[in-house]
């Protein structure tokens, strides 16, 4: 659905049928990068028991969902005031949307729960070190740059990187590690792809 046709029928258009396609948009793209050989070398994958292999694909979902409600987020201030209530309700149901889309493929009640609680603790988590990893960010070579949504952009991603690393690996990266600039790399392909959807 190109965006003027979404301008067009927008009135046609619920929140929560733009969340629901969100999150698949997002889930996709955190399998995609779960199921990269590359990615699965990095992280020592074979090595792992099952419910590591789990814990670090909900991880990269979950880094997808925020990065999302970062951009949304970002987004709010700027949008038409007559669309503000949709993207925030867009916004708001993004945990009950993605529990709707986990019950559709046959997740019990008390995972599609807990998913919830973790969606909503990590963005709590998310929110509190995006002001920090602004800060150090635009006292580099980002601050010469007057564009504040490149400036926006590139603080979601970073932020969604660094807190998504230290969760994937338990808090036990380096501060070189190769598996940062993985997640990064992904994350700026996605906030490019949702960046052409979300805030019409």
């Amino acid at each position: 659905m190109n965006f003027f046709f979404r301008k067009l029928f927008s009135k046609h258009i619920d929140p929560q049928h733009e969340g629901e396609f969100l999150v698949r948009v997002v889930s996709s793209s955190a399998f995609s990068v779960f199921s990269d050989e590359h990615f699965r070398r990095m992280t020592h994958f074979e090595k792992r028991k099952q419910i590591e292999q789990d814990r670090i694909f909900n991880e990269l979902v979950v880094t997808g969902l925020v990065l999302l409600l970062m951009m949304i987020n970002d987004f709010l201030p700027d949008i038409n005031p007559e669309r503000k209530k949709f993207w925030q309700e867009v916004k708001g149901g993004i945990p009950d949307f993605f529990a709707n889309w986990l019950k559709e493929i046959g997740v019990g009640d008390k995972f599609t729960a807990i998913w919830k609680r973790l969606i909503c603790l990590r963005w709590d988590e998310y929110k509190k070190e995006q002001g920090a990893i602004r800060r150090i960010l635009l006292r580099s070579t980002l601050g010469d740059l007057h564009n504040e949504a490149f400036q926006d952009a590139a603080v979601r991603v970073e932020t969604a990187a660094v807190v998504g690393l230290l969760h994937i690996t338990r808090g036990k990266a380096k501060p070189d590690d190769p598996l940062f600039k993985h997640l990064r790399s992904w994350l700026l392909a996605l906030n490019r792809k949702l960046e052409r959807r979300v805030g019409w």
